[in-house]
């Protein structure tokens, strides 16, 4: 099946998914996975996640199974994402850093900015693995080099913690605070990510 013969597909299934019909959308990505289309594991598992219409129950254990067999099928990055995630958060399973960072390591794209703030995190705070001070900061300063408002942001104040409560003794805390001056006073403001951890 050559990529004319489903692009009229893919068309239905996305316009199904803007107009609110989850249900239909649905239907139609099931219909591509069953021609081969192995894009549409994500697709699926994006559509439990969403907020509930009025013929559709969100469900994130379903998207966890949905990213699983992702993983299982194509290795795609998004699907480790979404899986750590919901791993990292608790949703539609128990929180499990320890296999949310697996996931989150897993991910082949050095771009990924949640990839890099995530695992910031873990490092941080211990979160599926030991603190690791100096590769938290690896990760934030990844971040926070991509230009990302919110990643400056967290390298920032990462770096101010570090400066006042955190046990490196690498650096002097002078050297933290203008670090994260010079990250605020920053011109170049792209569009916000937030990351929680729910």
């Amino acid at each position: 099946m050559n990529l004319r013969d489903t692009s009229a597909k893919w068309k239905k299934a996305y316009q199904a998914k803007r107009k609110g019909n989850y249900e239909q959308a649905n239907i139609h990505f099931l219909h591509l996975l069953n021609l081969g289309e192995v894009q549409a594991y994500n697709e699926i598992a994006e559509l439990y996640r969403l907020a509930s219409t009025y013929n559709w129950q969100q469900d994130y254990s379903q998207a966890l199974e949905w990213y699983q067999k992702s993983i299982n099928n194509t290795g795609d990055d998004f699907a480790y994402l979404g899986a750590a995630e919901l791993y990292f958060k608790g949703l539609g399973t128990a929180k499990d850093y320890v296999k949310a960072k697996q996931y989150f390591s897993a991910i082949t794209d050095p771009s990924v900015l949640e990839k890099q703030l995530y695992l910031a995190q873990c490092y941080q705070f211990g979160l599926g693995c030991q603190v690791n001070e100096r590769r938290a900061m690896v990760y934030y300063r990844k971040a926070a080099k991509q230009g990302n408002l919110s990643a400056k942001k967290a390298f920032a104040s990462y770096l101010k913690d570090q400066g006042h409560g955190f046990s490196s003794r690498m650096m002097k805390m002078n050297y933290y605070g203008s670090k994260a001056m010079s990250l605020f006073k920053s011109k170049d403001s792209p569009a916000k990510l937030t990351i929680d951890d729910g």
